[in-house]
C-alpha cells in the first residue's frame, strides 16, 4: 500500500527544490535585466543631454575616457568601434550594442552601448559611449549565491512551516478517520471524534461515515432482531408439529387410522407458523404504520385464550414438580376483541409462555374487560429500577437474565409490537404477583 504521508512528504521536497531552482534562474535573470535596463536608459539620457549641450555650445570639450566617451563624427570613433559598428546601420536616438573581448576582466567581454544623435548646425553625428565591464566569475556573482542560499534556507524553514500546517490540515484527519473506520469494524458505535465536529470537507466526511455505520449498524440489530424474534417465536408451533407428527406415527404403527385430531393441530401450527412470519416481517421493516381498519378483524378473545393455552400445554411436560400451573379467568372474560388477530395471539403467547415458566406456584390469572387484558403470576420481587429496565427496548434474553431478571425475549417482542400498534403496556409488581396490563386500543 502506498502511504499518503510519503507520498506527500516526496511531493514538497520536489516542490521545494524546484521553487528554489526557479527562483534561483529567475533571480539571475532579473538582475542581469535590470542591469541592462538601467544603463540603456542612463546612456539614452546622457544622449540627450550632450546633444542640447553641444547644440548651445559647439565649442565644448567632450569626455573621452576608456568607459564612458562622447565623439563627433564617425570617423573620431576609436578603431576597434569602427570595426564593431556598421555606420549605415546606425539609426539616430537608437540604441546600439556590442560587445568586445577582455582578458583582463576575467568574466565576460565588455559591453559597448552606443546611442547615435543627429545634432543641429553639422553634418557630424554625435556618439555617446558607454563601456561596460564584463562581469567578474568570483565578484557579484558569489555575492548574488549568498543571497540565494540566504533566501533557500527562507524558503525550506517556510516550505517546513507549510508542511507542518497541511499535517495537521489533511494527514491528521485522514489518520482520524482511519481510527474511526477501525473502531468501526471492532464496535458496533462510532467513537466521539473532535473530527465528527469540523465544518470542513472531512467533518462533512466523517458525519457521513457515521451516519453510514449507524444505518448499517441498525440493518444488522434489525436482522438480528428478527432472527431473534422468529426463532423464539416458532417454538411452539414447531413443538406442535413435532409432537402431532409423533402422534400420528404412534397411531399408524398400532393401525389406528384416527388421526384427525393430530392433522388438525398440524393444520393450525402451519396456518400459525404463516401468521407469526407474516407479523415477523411486519416488525422487522424499518418504517411501518399501525396495521390500519380494514385489516382489524374482531374475533372470539376467549377461543383464542383457549387455543393458546392448549398449545402451550407442552410446557407443564417441564415442571419439575407433579402440579400442572391452571389458567383462572376472573370475572367474566370479555368475549370479543377488534383488533389484529395475529399480533394480539404473538402477544397471549408471549405473555402466557413467561407466566409459565417463571411461575412459583400452579396458578396464572387472567382479566380481560373493556379492551383491557391483565395478566398475573406469583414471582420474585421486582424493584422499580428493574423493572424499568425491563422494559426498554432492546434487552435480548441474555441481556435480561443479566439484569436479574426472569424474562427474556418473549416480553421485548410484546414491547416492540405494543409500540407499533400504539397500545398501552405497563408493568406492575405486588405482593410478588406481577401483572403485565395491555390496553388494546390507540393512545395516539
Amino acid at each position: 500500500m502506498i502511504s499518503l504521508k510519503r507520498s506527500l512528504t516526496k511531493q514538497l521536497i520536489t516542490v521545494t527544490i524546484l521553487i528554489i531552482v526557479v527562483y534561483t534562474v529567475l533571480l539571475f535573470t532579473w538582475l542581469f535585466t535590470g542591469i541592462e535596463f538601467a544603463n540603456e536608459v542612463f546612456v539614452k539620457r546622457d544622449s540627450q543631454r550632450y546633444k542640447q549641450w553641444f547644440e548651445a555650445n559647439p565649442q565644448m570639450v567632450l569626455p573621452q575616457g576608456d568607459k564612458f566617451g562622447v565623439y563627433l563624427g564617425f570617423d573620431a570613433l576609436p578603431g576597434q568601434l569602427r570595426v564593431l559598428f556598421d555606420k549605415n546601420t546606425l539609426v539616430s536616438g537608437e540604441l546600439a550594442l556590442g560587445r568586445v573581448r577582455d582578458n583582463t576582466s576575467g568574466g565576460s567581454g565588455k559591453r559597448i552601448l552606443m546611442v547615435p544623435t543627429q545634432v543641429k548646425n553639422d553634418k557630424r553625428w554625435l556618439y555617446v559611449i558607454n563601456t561596460l565591464p564584463g562581469i567578474p566569475k568570483d565578484g557579484p556573482v558569489r555575492e548574488l549565491l549568498k543571497v540565494v542560499g540566504i533566501y533557500g534556507v527562507v524558503i525550506l524553514l517556510v516550505m517546513f512551516v507549510f508542511a507542518k500546517r497541511l499535517y495537521w490540515m489533511i494527514i491528521k484527519p485522514l489518520d482520524e478517520l482511519e481510527r474511526l473506520a477501525k473502531s468501526a469494524a471492532d464496535n458496533t458505535l462510532i467513537p466521539p471524534s473532535e473530527l465528527l465536529t469540523k465544518p470542513n470537507e472531512f467533518g462533512v466526511l466523517a458525519r457521513t461515515f457515521a451516519q453510514s455505520v449507524e444505518r448499517i449498524n441498525a440493518l444488522n440489530q434489525r436482522e438480528k432482531t428478527f432472527l431473534e424474534n422468529v426463532s423464539h417465536e416458532l417454538r411452539t408451533p414447531i413443538a406442535v408439529v413435532k409432537s402431532s407428527l409423533e402422534l400420528v406415527d404412534i397411531r399408524l404403527n398400532k393401525s389406528n387410522y384416527n388421526i384427525t385430531q393430530p392433522l388438525a393441530r398440524l393444520a393450525d401450527a402451519n396456518q400459525t407458523m404463516v401468521e407469526l412470519t407474516e407479523a415477523m416481517l411486519w416488525l422487522a421493516r424499518s418504517n411501518h404504520q399501525p396495521i390500519s381498519d380494514p385489516d382489524l378483524e374482531r374475533f372470539d378473545f376467549a377461543a383464542l385464550v383457549e387455543q393458546i393455552w392448549q398449545q402451550l400445554s407442552y410446557l407443564n411436560d417441564k415442571r419439575l414438580n407433579d402440579k400442572n400451573i391452571t389458567l383462572q379467568l376472573i370475572q367474566q372474560i370479555q368475549q370479543h376483541l377488534l383488533a389484529p388477530k395475529n399480533l394480539v395471539a404473538i402477544v397471549l403467547t408471549n405473555l402466557l409462555r413467561n407466566a409459565i415458566e417463571h411461575n412459583q406456584k400452579d396458578i396464572v390469572l387472567l382479566k380481560f374487560e373493556n379492551d383491557t387484558l391483565v395478566i398475573s403470576n406469583h414471582c420474585e420481587s421486582l424493584c422499580e429500577q428493574q423493572i424499568e429496565q425491563l422494559l426498554q427496548r432492546g434487552h435480548s434474553e441474555n441481556e435480561c437474565f443479566g439484569l436479574g431478571l426472569n424474562f427474556g425475549l418473549g416480553l421485548n417482542i410484546v414491547q416492540q409490537i405494543c409500540d407499533k400498534q400504539q397500545w398501552a403496556l405497563q408493568l406492575r409488581n405486588d405482593q410478588k404477583m406481577l401483572s403485565i396490563e395491555i390496553v388494546f386500543t390507540r393512545t395516539g
